[in-house]
């Protein structure tokens, strides 16, 4: 009897109707489903350098005012006050002319096309990449210092889309 089922099975694997081959493995770099990133993320923020860490902006607040500084302008946005009020006052990242805080950005996922001025991906500091690609919509979150990732200081973001 075993021989009998054995030979049924054998002759069904057997014929014209093959099994279909396994899924292809994906590409090498690609990223996994549960880690794909959006095409496009919009982001504000509000930069706080200190004394020599971002050259395009002259400063004298000591690194750990600078830290200081960041951590309670993300301590009063996760208790309500609002984004573009604590930008406007806080950010060093301003238009030289109008001393206007600049922002938001838009920014696009490498190899995806791209729409004006929006920044490619690659170009971003991998500390900001990171949080922001990472973060919700509505979300708020912080760089922090550092001399591989982020050099210039510390940036408080939220992502918009």
């Amino acid at each position: 009897m075993l021989r009998c089922c054995l030979v049924f099975a054998l002759a069904a694997a057997c014929g014209d109707d093959a099994p279909p081959a396994p899924p292809a493995p994906p590409a090498k770099g690609a990223p996994s489903a549960s880690s794909a990133l959006p095409d496009r993320v919009k982001y504000d923020q509000i930069l706080v350098v200190f004394q020599g860490s971002y050259e395009k902006v002259a400063s004298r607040r000591r690194r750990e005012d600078a830290r200081a500084l960041a951590y309670s302008i993300l301590d009063r946005l996760q208790s309500g006050i609002d984004f573009e009020w604590l930008k406007q006052e806080h950010s060093d990242d301003r238009n030289e002319e109008s001393g206007v805080a600049l922002g938001p950005y838009d920014t696009v996922r490498d190899g995806v096309p791209r729409r004006g001025a929006e920044i490619p991906l690659s170009h971003l500091y991998k500390g900001l990449a990171e949080i922001v690609y990472r973060l919700k919509v509505g979300e708020i979150g912080i760089v922090d210092f550092d001399e591989e990732r982020f050099p210039i200081g510390w940036l408080v973001v939220k992502r918009l889309e």
